[in-house]
């Protein structure tokens, strides 16, 4: 397996900023992650060359990204972004914040379905 990217000490003072100040959706999204949930380990906040992956499974080089509305204007960058990550055989799945706070969303269904896929790609 690929090692990810360095990073600077600036990513990872950077990082632990925002795991401290994450949104709600991505609190709420940690919630269903963290200890492993669904059969594979997580990291929040995890740092990629210049970028932080608000989500990362390394056993599955999966990113899981949690937009708001400020993304609607940032569509240029998220695509540089995830051509970068994907560069880094990262895959990268995008789901909205009100597909997390929404019970009925379906933010855990792409996440599974990504999961699977991945798991496909990779043989495992």
């Amino acid at each position: 397996m690929k090692p990810l990217r360095n990073h600077s000490e600036n990513s990872k003072r950077r990082a632990r900023e925002l795991r401290k100040s994450a949104t709600e959706s991505e609190q709420l999204l940690w919630k269903q992650l963290r200890n492993s949930q669904l059969g594979f380990r997580f990291r929040r906040q995890q740092p990629l060359g210049e970028y932080i992956l608000d989500f990362y499974c390394p056993a599955l080089r999966l990113a899981v990204e949690v937009d708001g509305t400020s993304h609607h204007d940032r569509k240029e960058y998220d695509r540089c972004r995830d051509t970068f990550i994907e560069g880094q055989g990262i895959r990268v799945v995008r789901v909205w914040n009100m597909e997390v706070r929404d019970p009925f969303g379906d933010a855990m269904e792409k996440l599974y379905e990504a999961i699977e896929r991945r798991r496909a790609e990779l043989g495992l």
